[in-house]
């Protein structure tokens, strides 16, 4: 998915990003406790022959889950269906907006303005001292996309040829989006992205020490998270890394990618990809991405060790649609 900010605008930042630093804003921490969400307990499950289906739903939930649960589609993959990676979809739509905004020639420090989204809603930002904070007010620069709610960010650093930025991010925000369960993310993370300005193919990092979201009726948290998304063309490669709790699992797995998982930037699944989730006693559950079909059979291929000698003692095919109604 291209991501949908102007490189003209993008290079205006490092103009900004001098002027934050001029004022003594600078690095910030990705973590901090998320406040407003109930965590859910945090403590290693064991990962069984029963529980691996969620297991692996919730595993993959963060990286490439639509709102609400993982976007269940009838038939066909189709761009009317509730779009996945819902998360950092969020993500990307704070920095964007954010980029588009702290660029604009009108900001002020000291003076608190308010500007309307591409679409409807607005931004309103205030510069205090050396920090920032944007609140959006129901703001759309996507048709079927909304976001609401409020980030603060520093350390902005940025190529002047708009090939490059990062800066860290600390958010209460809710993204809803037409179809899907809105979801509220609440925490910190820092953004790393380098972007070829010919191509508009961009590579996104996420990271962070703890990120909370309500998806739907369930509430995860992610910590010492890395999510990374590299955009060739119409093909996306997630690479992810956290440990999740989550109120489905009452408890929570350490995740890992084993293979990168691949999609193509208008599907509602990946088709291809191999992520390993750990619980308690080295126990393990290993999901490997067949095919992105979302109704047939067999596009998920879940395999057990559930006494964590390092064997897989089983595997059972899923459908993604199975997968998703958890």
């Amino acid at each position: 998915m291209k991501i949908p900010t102007s490189y003209p605008r993008m290079t205006a930042i490092a103009v900004l990003a001098a002027g934050l630093i001029g004022c003594g804003g600078g690095g910030g921490s990705s973590g901090g406790g998320p406040a407003g969400l109930t965590q859910p307990p945090s403590t290693p499950v064991a990962v069984t022959a029963t529980n691996a289906p969620q297991v692996s739903s919730t595993a993959l939930a963060p990286a490439i889950g639509g709102g609400g649960v993982l976007s269940t589609v009838v038939g066909a993959e189709t761009t009317a269906a509730p779009k996945p990676r819902a998360l950092t979809r969020t993500l990307l739509a704070v920095a964007r907006d954010a980029k588009a905004w702290l660029s604009a020639p009108q900001s002020v420090v000291g003076v608190v303005q308010t500007v309307p989204c591409a679409v409807s809603g607005s931004i309103t930002e205030d510069f205090s001292g050396t920090s920032a904070t944007i609140t959006f007010n129901a703001c759309s620069d996507v048709s079927g996309e909304t976001l609401s709610g409020s980030a603060s960010v520093t350390g902005i650093v940025a190529a002047s040829d708009g090939s490059s930025f990062s800066a860290t991010f600390s958010i209460d925000v809710t993204f809803t989006q037409t179809g899907a369960a809105p979801l509220r993310t609440v925490g910190g993370f820092s953004i790393s992205e380098t972007c070829n300005i010919s191509t508009g193919d961009c590579n996104s990092t996420f990271t962070g020490t703890s990120l909370g979201a309500a998806d739907g009726t369930e509430t995860w948290f992610i910590t010492n998270f890395s999510i990374t998304e590299a955009v060739v063309g119409t093909n996306i490669t997630i690479t992810l890394n956290y440990t999740v709790s989550s109120s489905a699992l009452n408890g929570s797995v350490t995740v890992i990618t084993s293979t990168p998982l691949q999609m193509l930037t208008g599907a509602q699944h990946p088709y291809t990809g191999v992520v390993v989730a750990t619980g308690t006693g080295n126990s393990k559950v290993r999901v490997t991405v067949i095919g992105s079909d979302p109704t047939a059979a067999g596009q998920v291929r879940i395999e057990v060790d559930a006494d964590g000698d390092g064997t897989y003692e089983g595997n059972t095919l899923y459908s993604w649609s199975t997968l998703d109604a958890l």
